[in-house]
């Protein structure tokens, strides 16, 4: 498997780049899942903000753009853009949020849809649906735990395919073949 992408190197070089790579993946491992913790975070602070003292309200909504998404050339999807606009204390506000293909007949149908937005701080909003959900540290606290051991796995894998198949021991003894009979 992917001969032509393996290199030879002795014991002594395997050991040292096995070293690097452990090192590498493990900050790459906390550097994603740092990343990961910090935005989820903040998406958790700004929708408990919003969902801990809140006004719901229609807004009128429109499509902005549609993003079509494709792999190896063939179209799988696409993104819908839409921006609304709401009214809180007197003053008009603005927001957008997206949706994937297969929700976006849910809002393609109607002309408004219900917004949470904060009272104390009225330019935060999201969809009242969103707020809703998203409320509760266990959602929170689950996807960082989904993410943790995704994230652990591919490390792994990296790892794996660095020692293994990339940068071969040369000096590793073969490795003996059974029949399974």
């Amino acid at each position: 498997m992917l001969k032509f992408l393996s290199f030879s190197v002795s014991g002594k070089t395997h050991s040292t780049i096995s070293k690097i790579a452990q090192y590498i993946c493990w900050l790459a491992f906390i550097g994603v899942m740092g990343f990961f913790a910090y935005t989820g975070f903040q998406a958790h602070k700004e929708i408990n903000s919003i969902g801990s003292d809140y006004s719901t309200v229609e807004a009128k909504f429109s499509l902005n753009r549609i993003e079509e998404n494709t792999s190896r050339g063939k179209k799988t999807g696409a993104t819908y853009h839409f921006d609304y606009v709401y009214l809180a204390n007197e003053k008009t506000y603005t927001g957008s949020f997206v949706s994937n293909e297969k929700n976006a007949d849910d809002y393609t149908d109607s002309e408004t849809v219900n917004i949470a937005y904060s009272n104390t701080k009225p330019e935060l909003s999201k969809r009242f649906s969103v707020v809703e959900k998203g409320y509760s540290l266990k959602s929170y606290i689950l996807r960082m735990l989904f993410i943790f051991v995704l994230l652990g796995f591919f490390a792994l894998l990296v790892f794996g395919f660095i020692t293994e198949y990339l940068f071969v021991n040369k000096d590793a003894p073969p490795e003996e073949e059974t029949d399974d009979e």
